[in-house]
């Protein structure tokens, strides 16, 4: 291999290593919103149940 292509070839794994961390960032950051959402809703509908059976 030339120099040239050996430097290519390390720049497309470092290219490839941060592409794959920001894909796992995004993905948890997504799992997080979708179960943070999940729970207020819960939360409200416990809420909204609390007070229609108190009264």
């Amino acid at each position: 291999m030339s120099k040239e292509s050996k430097n290519s070839y390390g720049l497309g794994v470092i290219l490839g290593i941060i592409t794959a961390i920001a894909t796992v960032a995004a993905t948890t950051v997504a799992i997080f919103m979708f179960l943070d959402r999940k729970k207020k809703k819960e939360d409200k509908e416990l809420e909204e149940y609390l007070e229609t059976s108190i009264q």
